[in-house]
C-alpha cells in the first residue's frame, strides 16, 4: 500500500495471524537476496521492562513492516522476527535503543544484537563538526585532557566531557531539514500529549502509522548523512552500540529516576578515538550505580562514600537550579525580579558553593520568605553545606522572619 499524505514508501501493517508468517517470510527473503540494511523501532506505553511494548516497526529501504505486538504478542517473535533481531551479523539501525532493548529482553526474551545506534553516531559526528549548528547551546566536548602545571588533569575535573544527546525529532530538524517528516513527528507528539496510552488504542490511526514509517525510514537518510564521518567509524560505533543496547537491559533492577534517564550521554559508552577499549572500572557511582575508574571521583567524595560521576553531578546541579529558580520566582516581589539574574548566574557554574547558596537564601530572608529559604536549604544542600551556609546567613533576619525572640549578636 502506498503511504498517503506522508511518504512514498510502502508499508504493511501486520495485526493478524494470517498475514504474520507471510510478512516474516517476505522480510527474510529481502534480507537474503540483497544483504539488506534494516531499521528498527519500538513504541509503547512507558516503553521499558515495566511498561508495555505494543508496536515494533522493522523497515528495509524499500518497505516498512509494522507489527502489532499488542494483538499478536510473543507469536511475532517466535515466528521468526526474534531470530532477525538477535542476529549479530545483521546490521540494524536504531535511535536510542536502550528502552527498546530493555523491553524486548525482559518481556519477550529477545536479546537485541547487531545494533548501530544513530544517537551515538550523531554524537561522534557532532564532535568532528564543532562548527555545525547542532552544537548551539550545548556543552562542547574536548578529547584533549587539560594540563595543570604540566600534569594531566584528574578525570573528575574534566567536566567539558559531559555531553548532551539529542532526540530523533531534533536530529531530523538539524540534519534532514524535511518539513514533511517534522510535521509527522510533531503530530505524533501532540497525540501522545493528549493521550499517554495512545499506543495501546486500536485500531491504529493513520497519524500513528505515518509516525512509525517516519521513525524508521528517516533513519536511513540520517545514516547516509553521517556514516562517513572521520573516514568511517563503524568499529567504534559498533562497540559503543553494544554497550548502549545492554545499558538498561543488563541491570538487575532499574531506578527510573533522573540519574538513570536524562539528556546526557552516559560516560564510557563511546571509546576514545583510536581505540575500542575502555579504562578499567572498579568504583561505583552512588547515583547511577555504574562503575568507573576511581579517578572519576574526587578524593573528597571517595572519603565520604558519596561519589557521583560527572554526569550525575551535572544532573544534580540542574535539579538544584530548577528548584532554586522556582524558589526565587515565588519569593521575589515583581519589582525585584531583576535580582534573579544575579541569582541564576550563581547557579550556572559547576561547584555549587555554600557562599552562593548563602547569598541566595539571605536575599530570600530579606524579602520575608523564610519558609522558601528554609525549605530550599534543607532540600538542596548536604549537611556540611547546610552548616557552612547557616554561618553566612544573617541570623537576625532568620529569627525575625520566624518571629522568634532574639538578641542582636
Amino acid at each position: 500500500m502506498a503511504c498517503e499524505n506522508a511518504t512514498d514508501y510502502d508499508y504493511r501493517l501486520v495485526d493478524g495471524d494470517t498475514g504474520l508468517q507471510d510478512a516474516i517470510s517476505e522480510l527474510k527473503r529481502k534480507i537474503a537476496e540483497r544483504n539488506t540494511l534494516l531499521a528498527v523501532d519500538c513504541e509503547g506505553d512507558s516503553l521499558s521492562r515495566e511498561g508495555a511494548l505494543t508496536i515494533i516497526t522493522v523497515a528495509t529501504e524499500e518497505k516498512v513492516y509494522i507489527f502489532d505486538v499488542l494483538k499478536l504478542g510473543q507469536l511475532i517473535f517466535s515466528s521468526g522476527l526474534g531470530e532477525i533481531l538477535e542476529d549479530n551479523s545483521r546490521k540494524k539501525l536504531m535511535f536510542d535503543c536502550r528502552q527498546d532493548s530493555d523491553a524486548l529482553w525482559h518481556q519477550f526474551k529477545v536479546k537485541l544484537s547487531g545494533v548501530f545506534d544513530l544517537q551515538l553516531l550523531e554524537v561522534i559526528y557532532r564532535r568532528e563538526n564543532p562548527s555545525s549548528g547542532s552544537t548551539a547551546n550545548t556543552p562542547q566536548f574536548s578529547t584533549k585532557n587539560k594540563l595543570r602545571g604540566g600534569r594531566r588533569s584528574r578525570r573528575s575535573q574534566r567536566i567539558d566531557e559531559v555531553e548532551r544527546i539529542y532526540g530523533f525529532g531534533r536530529c531530523i530538524e538539524l540534519y534532514l531539514q524535511d518539513e514533511k517528516l517534522i510535521k509527522i513527528k510533531e503530530k505524533g507528539k501532540e497525540l501522545l500529549k493528549e493521550d499517554k496510552e495512545v499506543w495501546t488504542k486500536r485500531p491504529l490511526t493513520d497519524e500513528l502509522i505515518q509516525y512509525c514509517i517516519v521513525d524508521t525510514m528517516a533513519m536511513f537518510r540520517l545514516n547516509n548523512k553521517m556514516k562517513d564521518v572521520n573516514g568511517g567509524e563503524q568499529a567504534r560505533l559498533r562497540v559503543a552500540s553494544e554497550k548502549y543496547v545492554d545499558l538498561y537491559r543488563g541491570k538487575t533492577e532499574r531506578s527510573f529516576d533522573e540519574y538513570e534517564t536524562n539528556a546526557y550521554l552516559p560516560l564510557d559508552i563511546i571509546p576514545d578515538k583510536g581505540t575500542l577499549d575502555f579504562p578499567a572500572a572498579n568504583t561505583a557511582c552512588t547515583r547511577c550505580h555504574r562503575r568507573f575508574p576511581r579517578e572519576e571521583f574526587s578524593v573528597t567524595q571517595l572519603g565520604k562514600g558519596e561519589q557521583k560521576c560527572r554526569v550525575c553531578k551535572e544532573v544534580k546541579r540542574l535539579k538544584m537550579y530548577k528548584i532554586t529558580e522556582k524558589i526565587i520566582g515565588n519569593a521575589l516581589p515583581a519589582k525585584k525580579k531583576n535580582m534573579s539574574t544575579f541569582l541564576k548566574a550563581c547557579l550556572t557554574t559547576h561547584g555549587f558553593m555554600a557562599t552562593k547558596l548563602g547569598r541566595i537564601l539571605t536575599l530570600l530572608m530579606m524579602t520575608g520568605k523564610a519558609s522558601y529559604a528554609i525549605h530550599g536549604l534543607l532540600y538542596m544542600a548536604t549537611p556540611r553545606v547546610v552548616a557552612m551556609t547557616c554561618n553566612l546567613i544573617q541570623k537576625t533576619l532568620i529569627l525575625q522572619s520566624l518571629q522568634i525572640p532574639f538578641r542582636r549578636l
